[in-house]
């Protein structure tokens, strides 16, 4: 039971519930965690360390497995008080530790919205996001790689190509490094890449019409 205080939001120097996962790879007083850092933020690491701690919230610091824990090996001896000051201390960790561990699959691009499409007179475009960092190993974007940061589930790809019209950005994650494992999730942008070659169509057409593949809607 020693220093459940210190560990559980109690005692002299009380941890604190929305302190970094990562703190122990941050520099310390004359000390530079090198090793310690390129080990833990290592690509094949990072996916494995935050499956890890997600795994924790969901059984060991459970509260259905840790109330009961803290009720057996303090209730003889410590206040109530303290107990559920500890309790609702991993509620509060659990949930802080979760929400550092980057989960949301986005896709976005910087340009404006014109007519409901995210418009563009450029030929390449460039779009970004965020992943899973449990799972993802690989971003791919209309199959570019794209650079993937897994400690921050962030993911960008710059200098897309686009032809005249409407271009569908395909975004997939992998679960292998070289992109060519399972596809775990999918999603799209719609660009519109205007390049001011238009013709306007009104009214009823009276014979047959053909838009060129370059210019189609």
């Amino acid at each position: 039971t020693h220093d459940n205080d210190t560990i559980l939001g109690l005692g002299d120097n009380p941890a604190s519930p929305p302190a970094s996962i990562w703190q122990m790879v941050a520099p310390h007083t004359n000390v530079t965690m090198t090793v310690i850092k390129r080990f833990l933020q290592h690509p094949e690491s990072v996916g494995k360390y935050y499956a890890e701690l997600k795994r924790l919230t969901e059984t060991v610091f459970a509260p259905a497995n840790m109330n009961p824990l803290l009720d057996q090996m303090l209730g003889d001896f410590v206040p109530a008080s303290q107990i559920v000051k500890m309790k609702q201390f991993v509620v509060n960790r659990n949930a802080s530790v979760l929400s550092q561990i980057p989960q949301t699959f986005t896709a976005v691009t910087s340009l404006s919205k014109v007519n409901g499409f995210y418009q563009t007179t450029a030929s390449t475009v460039s779009v970004n996001g965020t992943a899973n960092a449990i799972e993802t190993r690989a971003v791919r974007v209309n199959d570019l790689p794209a650079a993937w940061a897994p400690v921050t589930g962030t993911w960008s790809c710059a200098d897309v190509p686009l032809q005249p019209g409407i271009n569908r950005i395909i975004i997939e994650t992998f679960d292998n490094p070289e992109g060519l494992g399972a596809e775990l999730y999918r999603n799209y942008v719609d660009i519109w890449y205007n390049e001011d070659n238009q013709s306007t169509l009104s009214g009823t057409l009276t014979a047959n019409t053909v838009l060129d593949e370059a210019y189609r809607p």
